[in-house]
Order: structure tokens, then C-alpha cells, then sequence
């Protein structure tokens, strides 16, 4: 369990291959439970039962990627509020907008699979991370090439002074949120 999937975790490699970092706070299922009052991970990410201290398993990490996965077709922030309080209450019981709504583009099959990881109840959403991949492509049938290929083009064009430098393909230090671009006041 990792329990800070965010954008600031997610990284590229110009290869297009996407990496989950910093392994600060995960923990092997069976481990103890954080001690009583202390919330660890980032906020606007975190799970209900993240926020009111339930037990967590892999669920919640899919909670947090349905998080990322909302604001990356939005390009909008989904639970972040004024305040730490706030955005605590928006995580466990404020609206979770249609992306459908909010991004009228999204296909239909994309929208249910984004909202199906962002369900409140553990039970009800994708029991594993192997469920939500399959989902997540059963859903973007219509795509003529592979998610990496698509990632490693965009990046090459959006890093150009990249292309031939020998380190190509290696880690730069590019997050989710700094490639998107995600304002923290939207």
C-alpha cells in the first residue's frame, strides 16, 4: 500500500514509461496502523477511510489514482478546499462532480471507470489495481496506439531538448502535476 498516490508521485520517463515514487509512507499489508491523529499522505489524495483513520488496503490507492486520473481529463482540482478541514469533508462527503460534466469529451465507458475508482465504499470500487487497468483500457478501445507510445511522443515534443541528449530515457524530474500544469487554486 503506498498511501500517497498523488500527482507529485507520478513521474515520466521519455520512454513513456510512468513511475509511482517515493515510498515514503507505504507499508506491507499486516503492518500496524499510523499511530491514533496522525494523517500522513497529502490531503486533497487521500482516501475516506484514509481521512477517518479505517483501515486501508491497495483500495485506497486506487482511490487516490481515480483522484489523479479525474483531475488529469479535467485539468481541475477535485476535493482541494481553502483549508486542510475543508478538504478533509470534501474527501468523505462532498459531491464528486460528473466528468462528464465537467469535461464533456470524456467517453461515456472512461467517465463510469473513473467514477467506479472514486467510489466512497471500498466494496464498491475496483479491488485491485489489475482490475482497474483492464477496466481503463476496456473503456479506451478507440486508441490506434499504445498509452506509452502516445506518452513518449507527447514528451518528446513537450521536452525537446531531450531528444538526443544521452541521458534520454532516463527519470527527469517531471511530475504529473508540473506536466499538466495543475494550479493549485483551481
Amino acid at each position: 500500500v503506498h498511501r500517497d498516490v498523488s500527482p507529485q508521485n507520478i513521474y515520466f520517463t521519455l520512454e513513456g514509461n510512468v513511475l509511482l515514487l517515493d515510498f515514503g509512507l507505504g507499508r506491507t499489508t499486516g503492518q500496524t496502523v499510523t499511530r491514533e491523529g496522525i494523517i500522513k499522505g497529502k490531503v486533497p489524495y487521500m482516501s475516506p477511510e484514509q481521512v477517518e483513520g479505517r483501515g486501508i488496503d491497495a483500495r485506497s490507492d486506487i482511490f487516490s489514482l481515480g483522484i489523479v486520473a479525474w483531475e488529469s481529463i479535467t485539468v481541475r482540482r477535485l476535493f482541494r478546499k481553502s483549508t486542510d478541514i475543508l478538504t478533509l469533508a470534501a474527501v468523505t462527503q462532498g459531491s464528486i462532480p460528473s466528468l462528464r460534466d465537467v469535461a464533456p469529451s470524456t467517453p461515456g465507458a472512461l467517465a463510469d471507470v473513473v467514477h467506479k475508482a472514486l467510489e466512497r465504499d471500498q466494496n464498491k470500487r475496483f479491488q485491485s489495481a489489475a482490475e482497474f487497468l483492464r477496466a481503463l483500457r476496456a473503456a479506451t478501445p478507440d486508441l490506434d496506439e499504445p498509452g506509452q507510445v502516445i506518452l513518449q511522443r507527447t514528451l518528446t515534443w513537450a521536452f525537446p531538448e531531450h531528444r538526443s541528449s544521452p541521458e534520454a530515457g532516463t527519470i527527469r524530474d517531471t511530475s504529473l502535476d508540473e506536466l499538466f500544469a495543475l494550479d493549485s487554486d483551481v
